[in-house]
């Protein structure tokens, strides 16, 4: 809701505690989707290190727990086409 409203700061703050939330019982999957949600966030801040950061370590928990490419994954090419 935060980030819908434009409060961007706000938002990743909630989202940093729900990956805190998800990681403390072990819940890999909840990680992984709250992982995807603070790359989106990082990208409307244009954040584009945060966006490689999170998307990363999504990809690593996705690769660990054989799920499928999280859709972060699109966000780590655009980056890596900014950044060059």
């Amino acid at each position: 809701m935060a980030r819908t409203c434009g409060r961007y700061a706000q938002a990743f703050d909630y989202l940093e505690k729900a990956l805190a939330l998800r990681r403390s019982p072990g819940d890999r999957h909840g990680e992984a989707i709250a992982l995807n949600n603070l790359v989106v966030s990082a990208r409307d801040q244009a954040d584009y290190s945060g966006v490689e950061h999170y998307c990363r370590q999504s990809l690593t928990v996705a690769h660990e727990i054989g799920g499928q490419k999280p859709p972060s994954l699109w966000f780590l090419g655009r980056v890596s086409l900014i950044m060059a």
